[in-house]
């Protein structure tokens, strides 16, 4: 059993900006490897990269919240708090100034794939 805090978002994100991150979890999740490196070259810079970051951080949060209440039962909670790690440390090494492409190629390989 593990416990995870998962406390109030603190995220300045608009509505617009939510449902686009919702669809983007989607796709992403459906995404051969090769669409998934499509995707990360349409991000232009660290600025939009830290955004789509921050959207998937809200998304993925949403998610383990309807999953802990007994909903989403084809998602592994497991998963989600793994990917939920790596969106975090994502965040982190693009404050830090990491290539951006890199950052997102490695966070996108670690998205669960649709059933």
């Amino acid at each position: 059993c593990a416990v995870f805090d998962l406390g109030t978002p603190n995220l300045d994100l608009t509505e617009r900006d939510l449902k686009s991150a919702g669809e983007d979890f989607d796709k992403i999740r459906k995404f051969s490897v090769g669409q998934k490196f499509t995707f990360v070259d349409s991000i232009k810079d660290r600025d939009e990269a830290l955004a789509f970051v921050l959207g998937q951080i809200y998304v993925v949060r949403d998610k383990m919240l309807e999953k802990a209440t007994g909903g989403l039962a084809h998602f592994n909670a497991r998963s989600l708090a793994d990917l939920l790690d790596s969106l975090e440390k994502t965040r982190v090494y693009l404050e830090a100034n990491v290539n951006v492409k890199l950052a997102l190629s490695e966070l996108v390989l670690k998205y669960p794939e649709k059933n």
